[in-house]
């Protein structure tokens, strides 16, 4: 689905939209990313705040694309 396209499902009621997959494929990039980058780590400590920081930016987005910031 298109940005305009979940704007107009909520604009026409739409109420639940998940979103978990995107959430995971950003994680889950990041640490990819992160071990091509550094083969030889091994302390997820090192990668997995990188992973934390892209789901961040993730849920910030889609809390954006709903209209939903600012309103907890």
């Amino acid at each position: 689905m298109t940005a305009e396209d979940i704007r107009r499902a909520i604009s026409c009621g739409t109420a639940k939209i998940n979103v978990n997959t995107d959430n995971q494929m950003a994680f889950s990039s990041a640490v990819r990313s992160f071990l091509i980058q550094h083969e030889e780590e091994y302390d997820p400590r090192n990668y997995l705040k990188l992973a934390r920081d892209a789901v961040k930016r993730s849920v910030v987005s889609k809390m954006q694309l709903f209209g939903s910031v600012g309103k907890a």
